[in-house]
């Protein structure tokens, strides 16, 4: 999980409130995912020049790019809500909304995220384990409050 360095290293190992820890695990995120559009993009361009390659997977990869631009907007809205240190549901709310996108676009290519050789199919497992732990983040906030803290080391 090298996309945690980040938080670590940002965190120098003192206490950080949660709610600075989510809002940076949703901008990496977001990052992620729009390099992820940027990639599925390229793909789609390099394709079009191949003569063998099937319309499918071409069809494939733009519904990825619609699943992903969705997923964006899923996560500026997180961050909105994190950078105002509003509502810890909502945020939990959008990184579902943005984790069940990630998952659908290897649904597109026919299987489960993670166990078919979809073109994202790498990508989107990182992505989602980012999702994963961004609303594990977030579900502690809404237990434990917004003031609680926690040590990084």
């Amino acid at each position: 999980m090298d996309y945690l360095a980040p938080i670590a290293t940002r965190a120098g190992g003192t206490y950080q409130d949660p709610v600075s820890i989510l809002n940076l695990e949703v901008e990496l995120l977001y990052k992620k995912v729009e390099k992820a559009t940027d990639d599925a993009k390229d793909m789609m361009a390099k394709k079009k020049d191949v003569v063998s390659t099937s319309p499918e997977v071409a069809k494939g990869l733009n519904a990825c790019v619609g699943l992903y631009n969705k997923a964006t907007d899923d996560l500026a809205r997180a961050l909105l809500e994190c950078s105002e240190n509003k509502n810890g549901a909502t945020v939990e709310q959008m990184l579902s909304s943005a984790l069940q996108s990630i998952r659908s676009c290897d649904a597109v290519f026919g299987g489960k995220s993670g166990e078919k050789d979809a073109p994202m199919a790498e990508v989107n497992e990182k992505m989602i384990d980012m999702a994963e732990l961004g609303m594990e983040i977030s579900g502690k906030w809404l237990t434990k409050g917004k003031a609680q803290t926690k040590i990084i080391s």
